[in-house]
């Protein structure tokens, strides 16, 4: 009788513990490309459980209590998402889960730093304002970028053809005079805002460069991101005019890349 009543016990045990024992799965993919992300990490709250996305974007939680849980997945550079799960005797499937890039990252405040060591050294390595105040993206650095360019101020008494400027890495100085002409490309600030520059004659991968540095332009469709893009600006040229567009990034084909109207 006693080992009757302990295998029913025993049993009544295993059945309420098989039906307590959920499941959760689901697949992460980037919103933009729609790849599959590889180690996001996923954890409920306030537990010890934790699990990460395979090669195929796959991610599973096997033998979960019953409960109300907070379910995190994370990946640097992308929105950290939560999702409330209720669990009771049941499996979950969330399917597709779409992750964003994290605008947040992209915010560029420009800093430039200049160490007392530069400022007291006598080789006055930090009088060249000009590609310090291009390499900025800050509102106001730019502004005054504009007004103090290598067209109106002469940095060391050096004019603009001591500097190289490339785009892709083909210099874009003019033969006759060894100075970019900037008319040339006017108004795409926002397709041309991609820049490296290199102070000097310190070594870059492009060009041996000149005593002003050399500046570099990436339009490469591999190195630009989907997106969207509007400004308007108005300025005094004799007359106020406005000055305004519109960008579109978008991928027309995988072996294409992406194209870029403006």
């Amino acid at each position: 009788m006693k080992k009757k009543l302990l295998m029913l016990f025993c049993g009544l045990c295993l059945m309420v513990t098989l039906q307590a024992q959920n499941t959760i799965t689901g697949i992460v993919v980037d919103h933009d490309s729609e790849k599959n992300l590889l180690g996001v990490r996923v954890r409920l709250k306030n537990t010890q459980r934790i699990a990460s996305t395979n090669t195929e974007g796959v991610f599973e939680f096997q033998n979960v209590p019953n409960g109300n849980y907070i379910l995190e997945m994370a990946l640097d550079h992308y929105e950290t998402q939560n999702f409330p799960i209720t669990l009771t005797d049941t499996s979950i499937d969330l399917g597709i889960i779409l992750f964003y890039v994290d605008l947040s990252d992209e915010i560029d405040f420009s800093v430039i730093t200049i160490s007392d060591d530069e400022l007291t050294n006598d080789a006055s390595t930090a009088d060249n304002i000009v590609g310090l105040l291009q390499s900025s993206q800050d509102v106001f650095l730019r502004a005054a970028a504009f007004e103090f360019s290598p067209s109106f101020f002469r940095p060391r008494g050096l004019g603009s053809e001591n500097g190289k400027l490339l785009i892709n890495g083909i210099e874009m100085n003019k033969q006759f005079n060894g100075r970019p002409q900037w008319s040339n490309w006017g108004g795409l600030n926002d397709v041309l805002r991609n820049q490296e520059y290199r102070f000097g004659l310190s070594a870059s991968p492009y060009t041996f460069g000149g005593a002003l540095g050399a500046t570099n332009i990436n339009v490469r469709a591999s190195s630009q991101r989907l997106r969207h893009s509007c400004f308007i600006c108005v300025f005094q040229q004799k007359l106020y005019r406005s000055d305004d567009g519109y960008t579109y990034f978008c991928a027309i084909k995988k072996r294409m890349g992406l194209l870029c109207f403006c």
